[in-house]
């Protein structure tokens, strides 16, 4: 899965560029777009290839603070996300997941499309970003800043 959501994050971040691509990355995207709807030689679709059997945990944002889910499918352009805290369509969000293997997370911003018992689907939309991460995958987010000494402290 963290295979996949490399490429994810790679098309997104070409797709908010779209109109100043140059010929290089213009021909990534669409290698990228390609793989991600299954489109390549002896592909499966991209519905059955994204599921994923061990949903990996995530943190989103939700009106008034944070919320745990795990990502059960991830395509292109969103994701599908089972969780107890359920917000309203049409609310924005900005989803986390990490990546221990690797040290990385993602962050991608979206939109709550549709809803379906406890499971939510997820558009992306805006730039998503990827850094080292600064918390284990199933931890909460924290931010750290540095007092005068240049110590680190966790909020």
């Amino acid at each position: 899965m963290f295979d996949l959501l490399d490429a994810v994050y790679e098309f997104q971040r070409l797709a908010s560029r779209e109109p100043d691509l140059d010929e290089t990355e213009s021909a990534r995207a669409v290698g990228l777009e390609r793989l991600l709807r299954g489109s390549y030689a002896g592909g499966r679709s991209s519905r059955e290839r994204a599921r994923e059997q061990n949903p990996l945990p995530v943190q989103f944002t939700v009106p008034g603070g944070f919320a745990r889910g795990q990502l059960h499918s991830l395509s292109s352009r969103g994701m599908a996300i089972a969780s107890l805290s359920a917000p309203a369509e049409g609310t924005r969000t900005v989803l986390r997941v990490a990546d221990p293997r690797r040290g990385v997370e993602y962050t991608f911003p979206g939109r709550v499309v549709w809803q379906r018992g406890k499971v939510l689907g997820i558009a992306f939309d805006g730039l998503p970003s990827r850094h080292p991460f600064l918390a284990r995958a199933n931890a909460a987010w924290r931010r750290v800043s540095f007092a005068f000494r240049g110590e680190p402290l966790v909020a």
